[in-house]
Protein backbone atom coordinates (compact mmCIF):
# COMPACT_ATOMS: atom_id res chain seq x y z
CA UNK A 1 0.00 0.00 0.00
CA UNK A 2 1.08 3.44 -0.80
CA UNK A 3 2.22 5.85 1.80
CA UNK A 4 -0.65 8.33 0.95
CA UNK A 5 -3.32 5.55 0.79
CA UNK A 6 -2.08 4.69 4.60
CA UNK A 7 -2.02 8.02 5.65
CA UNK A 8 -5.53 8.90 4.02
CA UNK A 9 -6.86 6.01 5.71
CA UNK A 10 -5.30 6.26 9.09
CA UNK A 11 -7.54 9.74 8.72
CA UNK A 12 -10.59 8.38 7.71
CA UNK A 13 -10.52 5.57 10.63
CA UNK A 14 -9.66 8.32 12.87
CA UNK A 15 -12.26 10.44 12.64
CA UNK A 16 -14.74 7.82 12.47
CA UNK A 17 -16.36 6.30 15.51
CA UNK A 18 -14.89 2.34 14.78
CA UNK A 19 -12.62 1.06 17.63
CA UNK A 20 -11.41 -1.41 15.42
CA UNK A 21 -10.74 -1.83 11.65
CA UNK A 22 -8.52 -3.89 9.79
CA UNK A 23 -7.21 -4.28 6.03
CA UNK A 24 -5.47 -6.71 4.02
CA UNK A 25 -4.52 -6.76 0.64
CA UNK A 26 -2.26 -9.88 -0.88
CA UNK A 27 0.28 -10.26 1.84
CA UNK A 28 -0.08 -7.22 3.72
CA UNK A 29 -2.61 -6.95 6.91
CA UNK A 30 -3.03 -3.74 8.85
CA UNK A 31 -5.00 -3.63 12.01
CA UNK A 32 -6.20 0.04 13.54
CA UNK A 33 -7.45 -0.07 17.19
CA UNK A 34 -8.60 3.04 19.29
CA UNK A 35 -7.56 2.81 22.59
CA UNK A 36 -8.86 5.76 23.60
CA UNK A 37 -10.00 9.11 21.54
CA UNK A 38 -6.33 10.27 21.42
CA UNK A 39 -4.61 7.46 20.74
CA UNK A 40 -4.45 4.67 17.60
CA UNK A 41 -3.00 1.94 17.46
CA UNK A 42 -1.39 0.63 13.79
CA UNK A 43 -1.03 -3.11 13.92
CA UNK A 44 0.83 -4.86 10.57
CA UNK A 45 1.84 -8.75 9.81
CA UNK A 46 5.12 -8.31 11.08
CA UNK A 47 3.92 -7.60 14.34
CA UNK A 48 4.88 -4.21 14.19
CA UNK A 49 3.35 -1.82 16.91
CA UNK A 50 3.08 2.15 15.83
CA UNK A 51 1.25 4.49 18.29
CA UNK A 52 -0.21 7.48 16.67
CA UNK A 53 -1.20 10.08 19.60
CA UNK A 54 -3.76 13.30 17.87
CA UNK A 55 -2.54 16.59 19.01
CA UNK A 56 -5.17 18.84 20.86
CA UNK A 57 -8.66 17.81 21.40
CA UNK A 58 -10.88 15.13 19.88
CA UNK A 59 -13.25 16.06 17.23
CA UNK A 60 -16.29 14.77 18.93
CA UNK A 61 -15.39 17.22 21.79
CA UNK A 62 -14.66 20.73 20.30
CA UNK A 63 -16.46 20.19 16.97
CA UNK A 64 -13.16 21.60 15.44
CA UNK A 65 -11.25 20.37 12.57
CA UNK A 66 -8.60 21.27 9.71
CA UNK A 67 -8.37 21.60 6.01
CA UNK A 68 -5.19 20.01 5.14
CA UNK A 69 -2.43 20.20 2.20
CA UNK A 70 -2.76 17.59 -0.15
CA UNK A 71 0.10 18.25 -1.88
CA UNK A 72 3.36 20.53 -1.69
CA UNK A 73 2.86 24.01 -3.54
CA UNK A 74 2.30 27.40 -3.18
CA UNK A 75 -1.03 28.14 -1.62
CA UNK A 76 -3.47 31.15 -3.17
CA UNK A 77 -5.91 32.35 -1.47
CA UNK A 78 -7.74 34.11 -4.58
CA UNK A 79 -8.34 32.80 -8.22
CA UNK A 80 -6.07 36.03 -9.15
CA UNK A 81 -4.12 38.90 -6.97
CA UNK A 82 -6.87 41.79 -7.80
CA UNK A 83 -9.88 39.11 -6.70
CA UNK A 84 -11.13 38.64 -3.96
CA UNK A 85 -9.67 35.71 -1.63
CA UNK A 86 -12.07 32.42 -1.36
CA UNK A 87 -12.89 32.76 1.84
CA UNK A 88 -12.29 34.94 5.17
CA UNK A 89 -12.54 34.38 8.98
CA UNK A 90 -16.07 33.68 9.99
CA UNK A 91 -17.50 32.50 6.58
CA UNK A 92 -20.02 29.83 6.88
CA UNK A 93 -18.41 27.00 3.81
CA UNK A 94 -20.47 24.34 1.95
CA UNK A 95 -18.97 20.83 1.77
CA UNK A 96 -17.43 20.86 -1.62
CA UNK A 97 -16.37 24.92 -1.51
CA UNK A 98 -13.23 26.14 -2.58
CA UNK A 99 -10.88 27.58 0.00
CA UNK A 100 -7.75 28.27 -1.69
CA UNK A 101 -5.53 27.02 -4.57
CA UNK A 102 -2.23 25.16 -4.14
CA UNK A 103 -0.19 25.65 -7.55
CA UNK A 104 2.24 22.70 -7.99
CA UNK A 105 4.56 22.12 -11.07
CA UNK A 106 3.07 25.07 -12.72
CA UNK A 107 -0.59 23.15 -12.16
CA UNK A 108 -3.43 25.01 -10.07
CA UNK A 109 -5.04 22.83 -7.88
CA UNK A 110 -8.77 23.28 -6.20
CA UNK A 111 -8.12 22.92 -2.35
CA UNK A 112 -11.89 22.23 -0.91
CA UNK A 113 -13.67 21.77 2.10
CA UNK A 114 -15.14 18.30 3.16
CA UNK A 115 -17.86 19.39 5.60
CA UNK A 116 -20.01 22.26 6.26
CA UNK A 117 -18.20 24.47 8.29
CA UNK A 118 -17.52 27.64 9.41
CA UNK A 119 -13.90 29.49 9.24
CA UNK A 120 -11.97 29.98 12.81
CA UNK A 121 -8.51 30.68 11.18
CA UNK A 122 -6.54 30.99 8.26
CA UNK A 123 -3.23 29.30 9.15
CA UNK A 124 -1.51 29.82 6.02
CA UNK A 125 -0.46 33.28 4.48
CA UNK A 126 -1.09 34.06 0.38
CA UNK A 127 1.47 33.01 -1.78
CA UNK A 128 3.29 30.72 1.35
CA UNK A 129 5.19 27.27 0.18
CA UNK A 130 2.94 24.65 2.31
CA UNK A 131 3.98 20.65 2.57
CA UNK A 132 1.58 17.88 2.09
CA UNK A 133 -0.73 17.62 5.29
CA UNK A 134 -0.26 20.94 7.22
CA UNK A 135 -2.96 22.49 8.29
CA UNK A 136 -4.15 25.86 5.85
CA UNK A 137 -7.66 26.48 7.80
CA UNK A 138 -9.03 25.69 11.39
CA UNK A 139 -12.89 25.06 10.87
CA UNK A 140 -16.05 24.36 13.35
CA UNK A 141 -18.11 22.00 12.09
CA UNK A 142 -21.96 22.66 11.99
Amino acid sequence: MEFEKLLELIDIVEKSSLSKFSYKEGDTEIKFEKKNENQVTIKTNSDNFLELEREGNTLQDDKFDYIKSPLIGTFYKSPSPNEAPFISMGDKLSKGQTIGIIEAMKVMNEVKCNYDAIVEEILVDDSETVEYGQCLVKIKLI
